[in-house]
């Protein structure tokens, strides 16, 4: 509507200026200029607001999303949590039913990580899950990722990795945290891990059944002497 009333304004001014009556046709002009300069700055005020509202939204976006990634990372060592577990991993699963591609897990502990904790302190404990985090990160850079279950406890996942291949990455991983040099409090000291490893096939196509599994060939590497990989079917 105001611009409508700018528009006759603009066209009265010049039907008294075709007219002779140039006096008012200048008054018309004025009101007219001052109108359309009052449209323009509320165009622009508009627009101006607009664009903050679209500036808001992508932000509160981009904000969503980076809260929603860190709701799913472990605050300590970075690496994906048991939230992120549950919601990915079923994804996985389904996805390797679907099509028959190779799905593994290994279920990564700490061998006697409490006396870590109780001879060094919880600050150097929590240094040796940061180094050994990214010894887990390091071994899904290529393909799948790793996460911390909890505590000392940690699960890499390999999809469409070859079996022999995601093993192999499994027993790198022992012998790399094995092989650690510890500075300062811990020099000379040696960190080992136990890792259960399974994959998924037939009858064991839950996420309830294969970590169950992993978990089982965890404790019998317990049972073993710890510091090893232990396999269902290798």
């Amino acid at each position: 509507m105001v611009a409508i009333r700018v528009e006759a304004l603009e066209e009265r001014a010049r039907l008294f200026a075709d007219q002779g009556l140039f006096q008012r046709a200048y008054e018309q002009y004025i009101e007219f200029h001052a109108e359309d300069a009052a449209l323009r700055a509320a165009q622009r005020e508009a627009n101006a607001r607009t664009l903050q509202a679209v500036f808001e939204t992508t932000e509160a976006r981009r904000e969503g999303e980076r809260f929603r990634q860190l709701s799913l990372r472990d605050a300590l060592t970075g690496l994906r949590n048991r939230r992120h577990v549950d919601t990915e991993l079923p994804l996985l699963l389904a996805g390797s039913r679907e099509d028959g591609s190779p799905l593994s897990v290994g279920l990564v502990d700490l061998d006697k990580f409490k006396s870590v904790n109780d001879r060094f302190s919880h600050a150097v404990g929590d240094g040796v899950l940061v180094r050994v985090s990214g010894i887990l990160a390091a071994a899904t850079a290529e393909s799948g990722w790793a996460a911390r279950m909890g505590g000392e406890e940690f699960l890499l996942v390999f999809p469409e990795v070859n079996v022999d291949e995601a093993l192999r990455r499994c027993e790198d991983v022992r012998q790399a945290i094995e092989s650690v040099h510890w500075d300062g409090v811990m020099t000379g000291e040696v960190v080992t891990v136990s890792i259960g490893f399974t994959m998924l096939q037939r009858g064991r196509t839950s996420q309830a059944a294969l970590l169950g599994q992993a978990d089982r060939n965890l404790y019998a590497a317990k049972d073993q002497g710890r510091n090893r990989v232990v396999s269902d079917f290798a």
